[in-house]
């Protein structure tokens, strides 16, 4: 569900949902000008009560020698100096690509002005448009936009209550971007769409209705091509019968973990055999949460009455359930300790002198990152196909988030490289966070209101 929708639906959150406060694609947002479908600082507050992640983790292969593999983390030589307003050309397009930085051998940097009010996500820039400009969707590649074709898709769909769907899509570079929701003001009926990682022909359309604690969401699947829509969990007793807050699919979508009332109770649904597994017991204890590894592999935990929590991981094709952490708290600004988890297969453990590893969940195994260790404040969030960490550290200046270092943490080539930061106070820095699998954002406005998006592209 989207954040908008789950603000309405919910008022307090307890404390055990906010497990994974850094997910996929999460973003820290300090204030924005931005008008988002999402507002997704917000959301990876309350992650752990969204969709659980239905991605394929395609980061580094199993392997029983995992914790002696070291992952090596180093400063780039050069430093990026933010260049000024005045050095911007004069233009009135909507948008366009002011500067181009080649930053020492290792990192190349794009900054985009923004005139519009705009969203972005998946590799892709949205312009809202008013009554004279209207909306346009662009990609930015090597300092260069291109404009994308875009699509309409329009349609009524009923499952208890009839829902009338219209949004856009376009593609780039095999990436779904989708722009649509919608809520009634006054209504309890509201639906929203999402793209599926790794699909451009398929996205998730979820029909809600309810508030508060008789939110209910339903996931139907449609192909963008046929518009016909397809309702895979039409044979799950467990979803037709009761009341669904969250769900995730394996990326295959062959199967499906359905949460009923906020995790009071969890199933796991094969979508081919109809065989139904409560994930709530899986290990004898309540789970708060669990997400997929992998389409053989849920990983489940539970809360101890101390805070600490146990992770436990269960093959579905044998039924076998191993625990791979347990006495562990959650890795926070307050406890400085504990582990840092995305729900993909890779997490981050931090140990109580700051020391930083890779948490193998499907294994249970950890690697250090050689040299490095967890700064007070900093922010690192996985992207969506779980193979990178990006690294963020802030250092506030007159209202603005001022991102004094960026780096980029790559599970598959084991580096760690961090670019340190000037003049990051020549325009507001709002927010920082994945534009798309390989490329890192800083939003910032100007003094004049006009917005901008840093792209850093990592060549570690």
């Amino acid at each position: 569900m989207t954040v908008d929708l789950l603000l309405d639906a919910i008022g307090d959150i307890p404390e055990t949902y906010i497990l994974a406060a850094r997910k996929t694609g999460g973003e820290v947002v300090l204030r924005s000008n931005r008008i988002s479908i999402r507002r997704k600082f917000i959301s990876i507050l309350v992650a752990a009560i969204l969709a659980l992640s239905a991605v394929f983790a395609t980061a580094m292969a199993a392997s029983e020698n995992f914790r002696n593999v070291v992952f090596s983390f180093f400063y780039i030589s050069a430093s990026e100096t933010v260049p000024p307003v005045e050095l911007e050309a004069e233009s009135g397009n909507r948008i366009d690509p002011v500067f181009q930085l080649s930053i020492g051998d290792e990192v190349s940097a794009e900054y985009l002005r923004i005139k519009d009010r705009f969203d972005y996500g998946q590799g892709v820039i949205y312009l809202i448009g008013d009554a004279e400009d209207g909306e346009a969707f662009y990609t930015a590649t090597d300092g260069a936009l291109v404009k994308l074709d875009t699509h309409d898709i329009s349609l009524s769909y009923e499952h208890s209550e009839i829902y009338d769907i219209t949004f856009r899509w376009c593609a780039s570079d095999s990436c779904l971007f989708v722009h649509g929701q919608n809520k009634e003001p006054g209504s309890d009926i509201s639906w929203y769409v999402s793209t599926i990682y790794g699909r451009t022909d398929l996205v998730l359309l979820v029909l809600a209705s309810g508030r508060q604690e008789d939110y209910i969401e339903y996931p139907v699947i449609l192909d963008l091509e046929t518009q016909e829509v397809k309702d895979i969990l039409k044979d799950c007793t467990v979803a037709q019968e009761e009341s669904i807050t969250s769900f995730s699919f394996t990326p295959d979508l062959s199967k499906a973990l359905i949460s009923i009332e906020y995790g009071a109770k969890m199933y796991c649904y094969d979508v081919d055999s109809g065989n139904l597994i409560d994930v709530s017991t899986l290990a004898g204890d309540p789970a708060v949460g669990a997400w997929f590894i992998d389409s053989n592999t849920i990983c489940s935990y539970t809360m101890e009455s101390n805070n600490e929590y146990i992770f436990r991981v269960t093959s579905l094709s044998t039924g076998i359930t191993s625990t791979v952490l347990q006495g562990t708290k959650l890795y926070t600004s307050t406890t400085q300790t504990g582990i840092l988890c995305y729900e993909k297969r890779y997490g981050l453990f931090i140990d109580t002198d700051q020391t930083t590893y890779v948490f193998d969940f499907l294994t249970g195994e950890k690697s250090i990152i050689e040299g490095f260790t967890m700064p007070s404040g900093a922010f690192m969030t996985m992207n969506q196909a779980g193979t990178k960490l990006l690294y963020a550290v802030n250092n506030p200046v007159g209202g603005s988030f001022g991102i004094s270092e960026v780096g980029l943490l790559d599970l598959n080539t084991r580096s760690f490289a961090v670019l340190t930061r000037e003049g990051y106070d020549v325009r507001q820095e709002v927010s920082v966070g994945w534009f798309d699998n390989a490329r890192i954002f800083i939003h910032a406005t100007g003094a004049d209101g006009m917005g901008y998006m840093y792209l850093y592209s990592f060549k570690n």
